[in-house]
């Protein structure tokens, strides 16, 4: 297996994998978020037969919540605004599941600050500041 187009920024190995076998291949990125949607090229060669398969990757940034006093696992899945300038300041929406509890919201690695401004079951108002320079994370 091989990665004849790796986009820059994006490192895997590939190597041999038995007929019927399944390999899992990490990728990694060092590229911040962003809304480039990246193309990988997945080759393999099956005897004489080359196949290869496309996959479509987006970088996205990981927000953690922190849930309050609730037992049930808070988790998002979905956030709006997608995009954030650096010294933006907006307010955006987190979706998700077992959100009333949750007292704060950080997100990590990023040069991002999140302020909560109201909770809901399924919502969390947040107002985002974009900082000055947002760090890749």
């Amino acid at each position: 297996m091989t990665f004849p187009n790796l986009p820059t920024g994006f490192t895997a190995t590939g190597g041999n994998v038995a007929a019927g076998a399944i390999l899992t291949v990490p990728i990694q990125n060092t590229l911040q978020a962003g809304a480039t949607i990246f193309q990988i090229t997945i080759r393999g060669r099956f005897g004489t037969d080359v196949q290869s398969i496309l996959l479509f990757v987006q970088v996205v940034l990981g927000i953690g919540i922190q849930p309050g006093p609730s037992r049930s696992q808070a988790s998002v899945y979905a956030v709006e605004p997608a995009k954030l300038r650096p010294g933006d300041v907006v307010e955006g929406t987190l979706y998700g599941a077992n959100l009333s509890g949750v007292n704060a919201v950080q997100v990590s690695g990023s040069g991002i600050k999140a302020e909560l401004l109201q909770s809901s079951p399924s919502e969390l108002r947040v107002r985002f500041n974009g900082g000055s320079e947002p760090t890749s994370g």
